[in-house]
């Protein structure tokens, strides 16, 4: 009966400590774990969305995880708890507004996954959204696709305390995120033209043919971690795909690029082509990934990155022709003797012949007729 109670009692409490509102914590230097949120946007193609949410613990924080998943009651309804506020949020989700634009469907069907390791724990929330709409047109008459975010999954990775189940109610306590980094792989073949808020950095993935997008949120202070420390909460996407003339451009760029690395040995001045190369690698960069630039400047970029092939071509050919040279020369010198011999007697040889058709051609001349 005692043993009943205590098992009654310590679900209670954790039932009251899980749903307790959790005011702003100051953090002890013995108290300094880590709690990080790493969430992927990764489109399959303009209409599906892959979702990825992984927050992981560390330290005290990642021991307080350990024990509730260590209890199948408590992580059973954790796990509900998490899957029923992921499909009422999206449900709520603000529509946006405007013709054409991208709509993601409501019916969600999240999967919550708790993994353990040695000194950590971490909580994986996965689902798809399809969206659903048709690309619309741009100020200059190209067609772009438009995605906003509003609310829904996005309170999932609200900075500070991990706030998966209401705004003012963690569900777990001493749950504290340090770090926050989304990151959205776009549809393949399409730049970035707006992006709010603006990222922190842009990769390329050029075999795949993808821009990658990087938000990178720090916890100002680590001594005073507040719970009302926001990331992202409306994110706003306009993509445009890579048109064919932009292509034949990156193309070029690319070549040229690959061509300065290859030949830079063969060059007189290594600062001017690393200034070029430079150039010529952060523009085909910017143009894939925000197609930002002018084709004006684009254009004379190639012109002078095609000029400097042509000076390194004319160098490289001398250069790999100086042995060439240098080996017919030796020769040369080496029989030289032996040479000027076989051309003295070429000459003697030729000049024999020639008498004798003269001696032929005046002997002709004396026969009469």
């Amino acid at each position: 009966m005692n043993k009943h109670c205590a098992k009654i009692l310590g679900a209670m409490l954790v039932l009251w400590i899980v749903n307790m509102p959790l005011p702003p914590l100051r953090a002890s230097p013995e108290m300094r774990v880590l709690g990080t949120a790493n969430v992927s946007l990764y489109f399959v193609d303009e209409k599906t969305i892959n979702i990825t949410i992984n927050y992981t613990s560390y330290g005290v924080s990642g021991a307080a995880l350990a024990a509730i998943f260590n209890n199948a009651t408590w992580r059973e309804y954790l796990r509900d708890r998490l899957i029923s506020y992921v499909k009422e949020n999206c449900a709520k989700a603000v529509e946006p507004e405007g013709s054409g634009v991208i709509k993601f469907s409501k019916e969600v069907e999240p999967y919550v996954y708790f993994v353990k390791g040695e000194n950590w724990s971490r909580i994986s929330i996965r689902f798809n959204l399809t969206g659903e709409g048709e690309p619309i047109l741009g100020k200059s008459g190209e067609y772009w696709v438009h995605y906003e975010f509003r609310g829904g999954f996005l309170q999932l990775i609200r900075g500070g305390v991990l706030q998966w189940l209401t705004v003012v109610r963690p569900p777990l306590p001493l749950v504290l995120i340090d770090v926050l980094e989304v990151r959205a792989t776009l549809p393949p073949g399409y730049s970035a033209i707006k992006v709010i808020p603006e990222e922190s950095s842009a990769l390329i993935d050029w075999k795949n043919d993808r821009v990658i997008l990087v938000w990178l949120f720090r916890d100002p202070s680590i001594e005073r971690r507040n719970p009302a420390v926001t990331g992202i909460q409306n994110l706003y996407l306009d993509l445009r795909d890579i048109s064919s003339d932009k292509r034949e451009i990156l193309d070029k760029l690319g070549n040229i690029e690959n061509s300065l690395m290859e030949n830079l040995p063969y060059s007189f001045n290594h600062e001017e082509i690393l200034s070029l190369l430079g150039k010529v690698s952060l523009a085909r960069y910017e143009e894939r990934a925000f197609q930002n630039l002018k084709e004006s400047y684009l254009e004379e970029l190639i012109s002078e990155g095609e000029a400097e092939l042509r000076k390194i071509f004319l160098v490289k050919l001398l250069t790999l022709s100086l042995p060439l040279l240098s080996l017919l020369l030796s020769a040369f010198f080496l029989y030289k003797e032996r040479s000027i011999g076989h051309i003295r007697k070429l000459f003697e040889r030729i000049s024999r012949l020639t008498k004798e058709s003269e001696k032929i051609m005046s002997l002709n001349s004396h026969i009469p007729i």
